[in-house]
């Protein structure tokens, strides 16, 4: 049965294959082996997400990126008392 895109990025992610490269407060640069060896080139920011890979849509790399990255949330309410 082929690997839908998630399952993919998982594994990817699992064996090793997503390097992160970078962060800063608003980027985010890593490469991925592919299955076929070749290595592709991602990147986030506030806008978006990129790969170089030549998929049409999200791609697996991405997903094994995003399995990995979170985004910050707002805090809500009041801090804690101290």
């Amino acid at each position: 049965m082929r690997e839908n895109a998630h399952d993919k990025g998982r594994r990817l992610l699992v064996e090793g294959r997503l390097h992160v490269r970078a962060v800063t407060e608003r980027h985010i640069t890593a490469t991925c082996r592919g299955d076929s060896g070749e290595i592709y080139l991602l990147a986030a920011d506030d806008r978006s997400w990129t790969c170089s890979c030549p998929a049409a849509s999200r791609c697996a790399h991405l997903v094994a990126l995003q399995l990995c990255t979170i985004k910050p949330m707002a805090l809500r309410g009041p801090g804690p008392k101290g």
